[in-house]
């Protein structure tokens, strides 16, 4: 079966595309492959509204949710077309706007009627909302990816717009949204007009502001017991807002943000982990396994308890939750679950996602 998986990242560099083939149902075993791996910048309209999207009217919302569909669709057809490609089913994560699962909601915009009718593939979408239904987080969903199709390390770390990190250990799996990551690093050098920092060179260059890292750990979220998720509208409004109450250039917000991360990490893993005196191997994925200087300060604080870090090739880091969304609806069409309660706090594991026939 071929499925592909799209996901727009709070980082807002664009919309992630994989088409995967999956057989068989065992996790660890089955046999898959990655044929395209894509991302589809958005124009400047999208990233105008999404980028205040808590922020618009109901009706500004639900106008944005209808463009955002329609972008998604011809993006997809595109792909198609470019690539003669044969696609039995789309897996939408489509963009988050809000996360409250503590309240019993979470919001996904992506319309998978849209997403059916303009491409006429059967959609999935809203894979999210069964978990949070049984009481659970909602997220993260992606130590599921990990369970199926990357076995064998101890820890698994996602470097997106937010950071999460898992355990694996006697087929039980924990995992927390960790930090917030690329979306603070991406806002940041956003003020000076680039996209990204390329490898964390402007990171590199700047000093880090201990009196910084010591506000943000002090905020109510990383005290929270586990299982914990972050809402993207935190970081903007809550998470962000710190950085002007110290006089810091641009170069030292970068490394202080890249330390604070590097550190928040590692003291997740020491909390997940249940055994001492042993060593960890861990996989890094996610736009983050680009910046060089992020992963070389993780790995200097991970290594005070015997993990090692290890980075795939470049489509896993980049492709990684895309694939994931094409794995989420494989499990889905074929009726299995694709959540996993250890890690969401829910009741049971869920089959999440509403399916959209054209």
């Amino acid at each position: 079966m071929n499925v592909l998986g799209i996901i727009s990242g709070s980082s807002l560099d664009g919309l992630d595309m994989s088409l995967c083939s999956f057989d068989g149902l065992t996790p660890g075993q089955m046999v898959w492959d990655m044929h395209v791996g894509v991302t589809m910048p958005f124009d400047e309209s999208l990233i105008s509204r999404l980028s205040v999207v808590t922020t618009l009217s109901a009706k500004d919302l639900l106008q944005l949710e209808v463009d955002f569909s329609k972008f998604c669709a011809k993006a997809i057809n595109d792909l198609i077309k470019q690539h003669d490609l044969k696609v039995d089913y789309i897996c939408s994560h489509g963009h988050t706007v809000y996360h409250f699962p503590q309240d019993g909601y979470t919001l996904q915009i992506g319309k998978g009627s849209i997403l059916a009718e303009l491409t006429g593939i059967p959609s999935i979408v809203d894979v999210r909302a069964n978990d949070i239904a049984q009481g659970g987080e909602g997220a993260p969903v992606a130590p599921i990816v990990e369970q199926y199709l990357y076995p064998g390390y101890d820890y698994y770390f996602n470097l997106g717009g937010i950071a999460n990190v898992s355990y694996h250990k006697d087929q039980v799996i924990t995992s927390i949204d960790s930090c917030p990551c690329n979306q603070v690093l991406n806002h940041v050098v956003g003020e000076l007009g680039k996209a990204y920092d390329d490898k964390g060179k402007l990171a590199r260059s700047g000093k880090v502001s201990k009196s910084l890292i010591t506000a943000w750990q002090k905020l109510d979220y990383f005290a929270q017991a586990f299982p914990k998720s972050m809402d993207n509208s935190w970081v903007q409004e809550v998470f962000i807002p710190i950085m002007p109450r110290f006089n810091l250039s641009h170069e030292d917000r970068l490394a202080t943000m890249v330390e604070f991360a590097a550190i928040q990490l590692a003291e997740d893993c020491k909390k997940l982990s249940d055994s001492k005196g042993r060593t960890y191997t861990g996989l890094i994925t996610g736009g983050g396994g680009f910046n060089d200087f992020l992963v070389e300060r993780m790995q200097v604080h991970v290594s005070d308890f015997g993990l090692t870090l290890n980075l795939p090739d470049g489509k896993t880091i980049n492709f990684k939750e895309a694939i994931l969304m094409a794995l989420m609806g494989y499990l889905r069409v074929n009726e299995q679950n694709n959540t996993i309660p250890t890690v969401t706090g829910a009741q049971k594991a869920t089959k999440g996602g509403a399916i959209y026939l054209a």
